[in-house]
């Protein structure tokens, strides 16, 4: 199977990009600067807790990055969990997600110099537990509007003023714009859905940096437009509760 990006890019598809199946594909030349990664080694048993399972790399920064794991299994404990390392690159803008065949490896690509370090990692974990965590009925990448767990997830965010907004700002764009795409890609489902997870781990942990990466997120103006693409924390009550009720139907809840 051809190896799947998804991505944290803020609100700009760089040249080396390319849309892939809903996702982002990054370019062989790209991918062939790339350092090498080291393997983590082979373990006797699954890990049980997402610190144990994200592999952080030997780098000053990554001492920040303990605190953002450490968030998610305060929160809960996703199950069938598999290693997962984390490369530091600064050729890759902001973050991304990277499978190799449908069943792993995996690999995280992080910018060391990315403004919003803990928000970008947060989002690319939020990539892997979707994809290796939550339960699909289909190989490669979820058709979230045919699964149905995530039906109520849907219908409440399709609801929120966030994603209304969104659209009708979708509709005012010319399509082949930037702009277009830049909207496009926000509205892709398994985004939607990485936002949101960002948004609930922030919300149940209290975490300080992450509503202020959340926060100067929204602020970001592209092209005269401000885009946006989290929710307000007053509307965001709603995907919670479907997020709650989601992940204590999947055993995860604490």
């Amino acid at each position: 199977m051809a190896a799947q990006w998804t991505s944290d890019l803020g609100l700009g598809i760089g040249p080396h990009l390319t849309p892939v199946a809903g996702r982002i594909a990054l370019k062989p030349d790209l991918l062939g600067e790339a350092e090498p990664v080291k393997r983590p080694p082979r373990k006797p048993s699954a890990p049980t807790k997402v610190a144990k399972a994200v592999y952080l790399p030997k780098h000053p920064l990554s001492r920040r990055l303990v605190a953002v794991l450490d968030a998610v299994d305060v929160v809960h404990s996703p199950k069938n969990l598999k290693t997962i390392s984390v490369v530091m690159d600064r050729r890759v803008p902001g973050g991304l997600f990277f499978v190799h065949a449908d069943t792993g490896p995996y690999e995280i690509y992080l910018d060391p110099n990315g403004s919003h370090l803990e928000l970008s990692l947060l989002h690319e974990v939020g990539h892997y537990l979707e994809w290796q965590s939550i339960p699909k009925n289909q190989h490669g990448p979820r058709d979230f509007s045919r699964d149905a767990l995530f039906t109520a997830w849907l219908q409440t965010v399709f609801e929120t003023p966030t994603v209304q907004r969104l659209l009708t700002l979708l509709g005012r764009q010319q399509k082949g714009t930037q702009a277009y795409r830049d909207i496009e890609y926000l509205l892709r489902l398994n985004e939607l859905w990485t936002r949101a997870y960002c948004q609930y781990i922030a919300r149940k942990t209290d975490f300080a940096v992450l509503f202020q990466q959340i926060a100067a997120e929204n602020k970001v103006v592209t092209g005269n437009i401000r885009y946006g693409p989290y929710w307000g924390w007053e509307e965001f009550v709603s995907l919670q509760d479907v997020m709650d009720a989601m992940f204590d139907g999947l055993g995860w809840s604490k």
